[in-house]
């Protein structure tokens, strides 16, 4: 079953896909499925049974799977994020030197765009969060440290210090 591109589980010959048709644009490739999409509306590259909405397979030693890259010198190269009420609420992405967004010019950047907070996680549990309101804040209590007792911070910088030994 090689050389075929399968949509909602109908195999297309590669001829029709390869441009030797007149269909430029998708390749298939001689030992794998190159592009899959399923009955479901789920689409995988590399991957022949995506499990979302798109799925993306590599096997390559020293690269990476996904590239975005906008040309325009004014543009973003992202991935955004909307909750189910369509409303865009996150992203994540690089801002090109000459961006519309002056804040974004040459920046690499991950966070909120509504009122939302931003989570950082480790072992799938939140263990920070920046808040709307620009506060970096733990999620529980006298429960993490910042530092180690071998990896400490050089300097702390504040306009009015306030350490406590809880």
């Amino acid at each position: 079953d090689t050389g075929y591109l399968i949509m909602a589980n109908t195999k297309i010959p590669s001829e029709l896909i390869d441009g030797t048709l007149g269909v430029a644009g998708i390749t298939s490739s001689a030992d794998a499925t190159a592009i899959t999409i399923t009955s479901a509306e789920k689409v995988g590259i590399g991957s022949t049974s995506p499990t979302v909405a798109l799925e993306v397979h590599d096997d390559v030693s020293a690269g990476v799977c996904l590239e975005l890259k906008n040309s325009n010198v004014q543009g973003y190269s992202g991935i955004h994020f909307r909750n189910n009420s369509d409303t865009l609420v996150g992203h994540v992405g690089y801002g090109n030197p000459s961006a519309s967004n002056s804040v974004l010019q040459d920046l690499v950047y991950f966070g909120s765009i509504t009122s939302t907070d931003v989570g950082f996680t480790s072992a799938d549990t939140v263990r920070l969060k920046l808040t709307s309101a620009g506060h970096l804040v733990p999620t529980a209590n006298n429960s993490y440290d910042l530092g180690s007792a071998t990896l400490g911070f050089r300097n702390i910088y504040t306009n009015d210090l306030n350490l406590s030994n809880m």
